[in-house]
């Protein structure tokens, strides 16, 4: 009975474990696979006929598409990196026009987190060893997928909660 009359929190479930899955990726080797987005945004429209009120799909389309349309130049200008952009576009699709600023917000402040973190860890990691002649893979980068996860997630928990 539960199950049934809550069986639009499924996806969002799903949902919220590939974007643990795009975090832990993104901090073990700077990538973020093309499957999580794709099955991010796949998983929506299963979202919209599950949900029990209508649902503004096409606020969310908008959404995805603007951010694409900001990532892409962010990472033309190589600010971003591409996979960030396409999970960042699959979450826009997720928040719509309703969660949008939570999930650019949480995402803002999940990123200047990390980034003190991840300097804080570098610039340890440079007194220990400080005779090392070449940089290690993603120095200088900051997997941003971990902040793009936390506003994922925050939408994710604001859908559930209705």
């Amino acid at each position: 009975m539960f199950i049934q009359q809550n069986i639009d929190l499924i996806p969002l479930a799903v949902l919220a474990a590939l974007l643990v899955t795009a975090a832990v990726g993104d901090v073990r080797k700077y990538i973020i696979p093309n499957w999580i987005s794709i099955a991010v945004a796949a998983l929506y429209p299963a979202y919209v006929m599950l949900h029990p009120q209508p649902v503004d799909w096409i606020g969310g389309i908008i959404v995805a598409l603007c951010l694409f349309g900001v990532g892409f130049l962010l990472h033309a200008m190589g600010v971003m990196g591409g996979g960030d952009v396409k999970l960042l576009a699959a979450a826009g699709l997720w928040a719509g026009t309703q969660y949008l600023i939570p999930l650019l917000l949480i995402m803002a402040i999940s990123g200047g987190v990390l980034a003190i973190v991840v300097m804080s860890v570098r610039r340890c990691r440079v007194h220990v060893r400080r005779y090392r002649t070449r940089p290690r893979r993603g120095e200088g980068h900051l997997p941003y997928g971990v902040a793009i996860a936390a506003g994922g997630m925050t939408v994710s928990v604001l859908l559930a909660a209705g």
